[in-house]
């Protein structure tokens, strides 16, 4: 009799232990996809905001010269524009911040 209960106690351990093992696999594997998603997305973030400044930059070079962007300046589309683009740099700059935050409460 003990030896059923000492070996259905192995038995219950050994599912346990593989239990664990099982569960350890999958949150490592839900910690690299978070992990993954994360740097993607800073990445992301980043190659926006390097697009926009630049855009940011030709928008400034045409106020500077307003010879070039007369009709622009004249409208006033281009300083709209150019609103647009610095409230943009400034959201994508807050997401990729907090975008950092995270990637580095992760991996801590």
């Amino acid at each position: 009799d003990s030896l059923e209960t000492g070996g259905k106690k192995n038995r219950d351990k050994d599912i346990s232990g593989e239990q664990r093992g099982r569960r350890s696999y999958e949150e490592k594997k839900e910690y690299e996809r978070k992990l993954r998603r994360l740097q993607k997305r800073i990445a992301e973030y980043e190659a926006e905001i390097d697009r926009l400044e630049k855009e940011a930059a030709r928008l400034e070079d045409i106020m500077a010269n307003p010879a070039e962007g007369k009709n622009k300046i004249e409208s006033g589309s281009l300083f709209h524009d150019y609103q647009k683009v610095k409230d943009s740099i400034s959201r994508l700059e807050h997401e990729w911040e907090s975008a950092h935050n995270e990637l580095d409460d992760l991996t801590v």
